[in-house]
């Protein structure tokens, strides 16, 4: 979708930054493919970095919101963020963007799984590829801009453009960044304090309080690192 987006007319006569993030081998290595997927990533106007994604709790690297900052003072007029997938409970990305498309398919789910995904309630637009291939019931997600349209066949892809103009001409999403960037602190904390916890455990799991009783070897622990 976001080779689709890049190839626009739209796109031509603007600066792009696109960050992809890729899922991390438990060993660290990445094939960072999207540099092969992504044929825009060529352009003269568009810079593209991919990131490998470890085993973590978030959706994109912790740093990421450095990186954004610096293509911002770079000069970029868009940038781009494609996560490595987001699950129900997933929508941290949703803190470091001013405007959020979540991509579904026809094969996603039922209707319950449709509202049960959380992530669509912080989508800014809703873009169900592939739908001239696939038969598509309508999502019954009430207040949402939803767009049925295939990446492959360019179909949806001018209402897609559109959305995300109304959103840059109108401006809005400024006055939300200082909240989600609180927002995404917290999480980041969260996740050095799981690390530093994890990296801490390996000395102490042949604790037998921790084995039988890890809640309470848990809360004793924390006590002892707040002293």
């Amino acid at each position: 979708l976001i080779d689709a987006l890049i190839n626009h007319c739209f796109f031509s006569t603007k600066s792009v930054c696109i960050l992809a993030c890729d899922p991390a081998e438990p060993d660290g290595g990445s094939i960072l493919g999207d540099i092969f997927r992504i044929g825009s990533a060529g352009k003269n106007n568009v810079f593209f970095r991919s990131f490998p994604l470890k085993e973590t709790g978030i959706s994109v690297p912790p740093f990421i919101v450095e990186v954004i900052s610096l293509c911002e003072k770079s000069g970029f007029d868009y940038i781009f963020v494609e996560t490595q997938g987001s699950a129900q409970a997933h929508y941290d990305i949703y803190y470091i963007t001013d405007f959020l498309i979540y991509v579904s398919d026809p094969l996603s789910g039922d209707d319950l799984q449709s509202i049960k995904r959380g992530i669509h309630h912080y989508s800014n637009v809703i873009f169900v590829n592939k739908s001239d291939i696939e038969k598509v019931a309508p999502i019954p997600i009430s207040g949402k801009k939803i767009i049925y349209g295939s990446a492959l066949n360019k179909k949806g892809i001018d209402d897609l453009i559109s959305e995300i103009k109304k959103a840059t001409e109108n401006q809005s999403f400024k006055k939300e960044r200082e909240h989600k960037r609180r927002k995404w602190l917290s999480i980041v904390l969260k996740e050095a304090f799981l690390k530093f916890i994890e990296k801490h455990l390996e000395n102490t799991c042949t604790d037998s309080l921790a084995y039988y009783y890890p809640y309470f070897f848990a809360m004793r622990m924390l006590k002892n690192l707040l002293k």
